[in-house]
């Protein structure tokens, strides 16, 4: 959760607390799926498995004042890096850029059936580069962010590489 640079009141700095972790790094339920996902992402490109199309589904935890049990959404989140398509006879190497997050965002509501994703410029999240970065909407409503990673998180997770991301709420995505 530091190391992501959340803020105060950002919801995924409410974390649940285990009564008996396994280890400290796991004393504490997910908030988001982003840190796995980095920490992944690091994990193949120190194993120079550099071309990396990534995601998950699952669930996240945050805590509710003066309530026993925490808010449980779940999430779809997504990283990309290295090359987004290989050199060929006819095409030189492309590497992953923002519109291949967007791309796959919008590849993903067609296939459900829905309508292409708003996109406004800026996402609010302290790890994606302002400038790099969109929150999407869905029929009006706040699905999520995507975007380049940047700042202290990219430095925590010793990432010196492009790395695209996108965390959506999976749940509003089975709603709509």
């Amino acid at each position: 959760v530091e190391q992501m640079g959340y803020a105060a009141d950002d919801p995924r700095r409410r974390v649940v607390g285990l009564l008996n972790p396994l280890s400290e790094e796991q004393s504490v339920l997910r908030t988001s799926l982003v840190p796995a996902l980095l920490e992944t992402i690091r994990r193949n490109l120190d194993l120079r498995a550099g071309d990396l199309a990534l995601f998950e589904v699952g669930k996240v935890f945050w805590a509710r004042a003066g309530e026993p049990q925490p808010d449980e959404p779940s999430r779809l989140a997504g990283g990309f890096s290295g090359l987004g398509q290989p050199a060929s006879w006819h095409a030189g190497e492309k590497p992953v850029v923002f519109a291949t997050v967007r791309g796959a965002v919008e590849y993903r509501c067609q296939g459900l059936g829905l309508p292409a994703p708003e996109l406004r410029p800026g996402a609010d999240s302290p790890y994606l580069d302002p400038d790099i970065s969109a929150r999407v909407l869905l029929a009006g409503r706040d699905l999520g962010e995507l975007g380049l990673l940047a700042g202290p998180a990219a430095k925590a997770f010793d990432l010196d590489r492009p790395v695209y991301l996108f965390d959506l709420d999976f749940d509003l995505l089975a709603e709509l």
